[in-house]
Parts: C-alpha cells; sequence; structure tokens
C-alpha cells in the first residue's frame, strides 16, 4: 500500500521524497514500553543476585531506581525520481524493525 503511495506521488510530479516512517501504534508501544521495563527490571535484579552472593552478602531492598531510556528516532532515507527511472517501475521500500528499549539503573541495599 505504501509503496503505491509513493510511486503515486512520484508519478504525479513529486521530484524529491524524503522518507518513509515505520512506527508503533500508540497503544502497542506503551505495551512494549512496559515490558521492555520489566524484563530491563529484571534482569537487574538477577545481576544483583549474582553480585550479592559472590560477594556473601544478602540483598534487604531498593535504594534507589533511575532511568535512562531514551527514544530512538528512525533515519530517513531519500529517494530522488531518478532513481525510479534505473530500469525499475517502482520505488522498492524496504521494510525493518522497530526496537523498544529500556535502560535502568537500580542501587540495592545489603547486609
Amino acid at each position: 500500500m505504501q509503496e503505491r503511495f509513493i510511486d503515486g506521488v512520484v508519478n504525479a510530479g513529486a521530484n524529491n521524497v524524503y522518507g518513509l516512517q515505520f512506527t508503533l501504534t500508540e497503544e502497542t508501544e506503551k505495551k512494549a514500553r512496559v515490558e521492555a521495563y520489566e524484563k530491563a527490571t529484571l534482569n537487574a535484579g538477577a545481576k544483583a543476585d549474582g553480585i550479592a552472593n559472590g560477594l556473601g552478602v544478602k540483598i534487604t531492598g531498593v535504594k534507589s531506581i533511575s532511568d535512562s531510556s531514551f527514544d530512538f528516532y528512525p533515519v530517513y532515507r531519500d529517494f530522488a525520481v531518478a532513481e525510479v527511472g534505473k530500469g525499475t517501475d517502482e520505488i522498492q521500500v524496504a521494510s525493518g524493525d522497530v526496537d523498544v528499549t529500556a535502560i535502568v539503573t537500580v542501587s540495592y541495599k545489603f547486609r
């Protein structure tokens, strides 16, 4: 569907197409973000448990938690009309992955 749209715009006379962005719906992004935070905190806990066991101490609680996640904005690719005339009838659009990540730092209390 998107490829036909871009082809139609170019065929109608557009001389530059500045990019195509693949994103998640707001609801899907929220669900993915929550899952990423859950996995990040579980991973932090597992690492802390291993370190505490190695040191012979017990984790007694959480001192602080911080989030240093950032949103990823995709790099746009340009598709020029000149590309269409090089033996192809359609502009090729390659899909890609949309990654959702979470980075958390947890400080634990121990005894």
